[in-house]
């Protein structure tokens, strides 16, 4: 017995709609990340005296381009402006799962 291919990250994206400060929506993508890259991000040590944080780590690994290439250091990711950044990490979250329990997709 083989597992689906399904079961695996690739180079899967899902795209959500995010609201700007200025009231429009711009499309974002967000890749799904392995179980051992989520594990790895979040398992870093945190670097308070630059603000860096695991969510920080998240938001910069899962945001990426058409072509599926990160675009954003972590240090860029602490830089948002606060609503920005909750629903960019909310949509990260939601992609790879984390808070939810397991179900079909991306889980």
């Amino acid at each position: 017995m083989q597992l689906d291919p399904s079961a695996f990250a690739d180079s899967e994206t899902i795209e959500r709609a995010v609201r700007l400060p200025n009231g429009q929506e711009t499309p974002l993508r967000f890749r799904v990340l392995s179980h051992g890259m989520l594990r790895k991000l979040m398992m870093q040590d945190n670097d308070e005296e630059a603000g860096i944080y695991s969510d920080h780590r998240l938001v910069a690994a899962c945001l990426v381009d058409d072509e599926g290439n990160t675009y954003l250091s972590p240090a860029q990711a602490s830089s948002l402006k606060p609503l920005v950044f909750k629903q960019i990490c909310d949509f990260a979250q939601e992609a790879n799962a984390i808070g939810q329990e397991a179900k079909t997709g991306n889980a």
